[in-house]
């Protein structure tokens, strides 16, 4: 998945050169990858970011919604389970985009999405979890 990290200080600098540094030299497959693990054991002094429609957060959205047939009530209900409550306190913030960022997924039928008011619902879901997990929500571009 998509992640935006951000240093919060001279600490998370000098962590954000080590991660880089290990996913090029040892997690390097066709592109650079982070472990969770090596996130997670350098985390301190980064601000962790959820990224775009190929983020943790947008998918598990995104699954729950096709999941529930596209109801805006019942992917509601279901991020509130367990596994979505530590999946977003994961994060130290979550990120919106514009629909037009993510229209592609209405000329692929297999995504299920079918009108703009679908994508609206995917961003109004991330920030009702957002809000509801106390995180920053950020419309970004």
């Amino acid at each position: 998945y998509h992640v935006i990290l951000i240093a919060a200080d001279r600490l998370g600098l000098y962590h954000l050169y080590r991660i880089v540094s290990q996913s090029h030299l040892e997690y390097f497959h066709t592109r650079p990858r982070i472990p969770r693990s090596l996130l997670q054991y350098f985390r301190h002094g980064l601000i962790v970011g959820s990224a775009c429609e190929s983020g943790e957060i947008f998918q598990a959205v995104l699954q729950r919604y096709r999941a529930a047939g596209r109801s805006l009530q019942a992917t509601r209900e279901s991020l509130t389970d367990p596994v979505c409550t530590q999946l977003g306190r994961f994060y130290d913030y979550f990120e919106i985009q514009p629909i037009t960022n993510n229209a592609f997924y209405l000329r692929d039928p297999q995504s299920q999405l079918t009108e703009e008011e679908d994508l609206r619902n995917l961003n109004r879901l991330i920030y009702e979890w957002g809000k509801r997990l106390k995180k920053p929500v950020c419309a970004t571009c």
